[in-house]
């Protein structure tokens, strides 16, 4: 079970070393994945949002001629808030995720130790 909690979380590994990159690369860890992306797609929310004020404001100087441009950067805003909205609703599943699979793993553990022959014998 520590095994499979350590793929995951990408965790120690069997022989009780730090996990190496190259699996966390090849998809070996995939809590550690998603986390990843998660956070890659808010920051490309905040890009899009800088992108949008600035759309805006360009829109603005060039006066009648800039106001089709000021509608498609009001809608992108749009998208970049709902994206980010997202991600964040994606990275608090995953924390949940995380939370239910690690009290799993202490319940797992607490019933091998509660079940072990040599607990048994000491009773």
């Amino acid at each position: 079970m520590v095994r499979a909690k350590n793929q995951l979380f990408g965790g120690t590994n069997e022989q009780g070393g730090v996990g190496h990159d190259s699996q966390k690369e090849n998809g070996r860890y995939p809590i550690a994945g998603i986390q990843e992306v998660s956070k890659l797609i808010s920051s490309f929310a905040n890009q899009s949002r800088l992108l949008t004020l600035n759309a805006h404001i360009e829109s603005a100087r060039s006066g009648e001629v800039g106001r089709g441009f000021a509608v498609i950067a009001k809608e992108i805003g749009k998208l970049s808030d709902m994206t980010k909205r997202r991600a964040a609703d994606v990275q608090s599943k995953v924390q949940e995720i995380v939370a239910h699979i690690a009290a799993l793993v202490a319940l797992n553990q607490e019933t091998q130790y509660s079940t072990s022959p040599a607990r048994n014998w000491s009773m």
